[in-house]
C-alpha cells in the first residue's frame, strides 16, 4: 500500500512541473507576440517610406512636366520667330525629359530595393530568434523530464531504505 505522504509529494512535484511548463509556454507566446508587433511596426515604417518616396518622385515629375509645358507654350506663343527656331527650341527643351524621368524612377527603385533588403533581414532575424526560443523551450522540457525521472528514482530509493517500501 502506498504512503499518502508519498502521493502528496508526487502530486506536488507534478503540479510544480505543470506550472513551470505553463510559464515557459506563456513566455514563448509573449515573445512571439512582441516579435510579431515589431515586425508589423517595421512593415508600416517601410510602407510609409515608400509612400513618401513615391510622392517625391511624382512631385518632381509633375514640376518637370509643368516646366517643359511652360517652355513649349512660350515657344508656340512666341511672335516674330520663324517655325524652325520654334521647333528647335521646343525639341531642345523636351529632349532630356525622358532621361530625367528615367533617372528619378531609377532612384525610386534603388530606394525600394534598399528598404526591401533591410526588411527581409529583419524578418529573417525574427524568425531565427523564434526558432531558437522554441528549441530552448524543448530543451527545458527535456531537462524537467530528466529531473522528474531522477527525483522519482531518488524518492523510490528513499522510501525503500527508510520504510522498506518497494514501488
Amino acid at each position: 500500500m502506498a504512503n499518502p505522504k508519498t502521493n502528496d509529494t508526487t502530486q506536488q512535484a507534478v503540479k510544480i512541473i505543470a506550472i513551470a511548463s505553463d510559464a515557459a509556454v506563456k513566455k514563448l507566446a509573449i515573445a512571439t507576440e512582441k516579435a510579431s508587433k515589431k515586425l508589423i511596426k517595421d512593415a508600416e515604417e517601410v510602407a510609409t517610406h515608400l509612400r513618401s518616396s513615391a510622392a517625391i518622385v511624382t512631385e518632381a515629375a509633375t514640376k518637370l512636366l509643368a516646366t517643359q509645358a511652360e517652355a513649349a507654350a512660350k515657344v508656340v506663343n512666341a511672335k516674330g520667330t520663324d517655325d524652325h527656331d520654334s521647333l528647335t527650341t521646343l525639341i531642345g527643351s523636351v529632349a532630356n525629359l525622358n532621361e530625367r524621368l528615367t533617372e528619378k524612377f531609377n532612384d525610386l527603385r534603388s530606394d525600394i530595393k534598399e528598404i526591401k533588403d533591410g526588411t527581409a533581414d529583419k524578418i529573417e532575424n525574427h524568425e531565427q530568434r523564434l526558432q531558437d526560443m522554441a528549441r530552448e523551450q524543448g530543451s527545458q522540457k527535456t531537462i524537467v523530464r530528466i529531473g522528474i525521472g531522477i527525483l522519482t528514482v531518488i524518492f523510490g530509493m528513499l522510501l525503500f531504505h527508510l520504510f522498506g517500501i518497494t514501488l
